[in-house]
């Protein structure tokens, strides 16, 4: 298992744009959040891993894929915002959000404030799908601490090859069925 510091701008080298969160809300509220991340994108042209032996099919001045669970920790939580737009739950057509009578998206919105935190707040966000409740969302959170990212990098794959074959390297082949 691999740690990597992204507190701060840092955060900002990853990319969720294919991600699904898992977020523990039983933990919720608490200083220190963790949740889970399937699928994040690693920018190595322009953000190479420090101190990281990359798998030989990966190709450090490309983007790889994560096809597996990394768990992401935040220190210093003040605040967290969620936001999810609900998919429908027959799963045809791939994400096509619910709606209701009226035929407007169903969304559902959720904060935690944890009022005894202090500190320079940071703000991190991700737009990701949330795998539960199932939907499009939001997670924005405020913190002062750390944030550290665990993940395999042996299980590292070229995004192409992610591309080329979703339903192996997926959450929807591989990830909603495993934590």
């Amino acid at each position: 298992m691999h740690s990597y510091d992204l507190t701060g701008q840092r955060f900002e080298e990853l990319d969720f744009a294919e991600a699904v969160v898992r977020l523990d809300y039983s933990a919720m509220p608490s200083e220190t959040m963790k949740f889970w991340v399937w699928g994040l994108i690693f920018h190595l042209e322009l953000y190479p891993l420090d101190q990281v032996v990359l798998p030989d099919q990966v190709d450090p001045s490309s983007r790889a894929y994560l096809p597996s669970w990394a768990t992401v920790e935040v220190g210093g939580v003040a605040k967290v915002e969620l936001s999810v737009g609900l998919y429908n739950p027959d799963f045809a057509g791939g994400g096509v959000l619910s709606r209701d009578a009226d035929g407007q998206p169903l969304e559902i919105s959720r904060e935690w404030i944890y009022p005894y935190q202090t500190g320079n707040l940071v703000e991190y966000r991700s737009d990701c799908v949330v795998d539960h409740p199932y939907g499009y969302g939001s997670l924005l959170i405020h913190a002062s601490g750390r944030v550290s990212l665990y993940f395999e990098p042996q299980s590292l794959v070229s995004l192409t090859a992610y591309q080329t074959d979703p339903l192996t390297f997926g959450w929807w082949g591989n990830g909603r069925l495993r934590r």
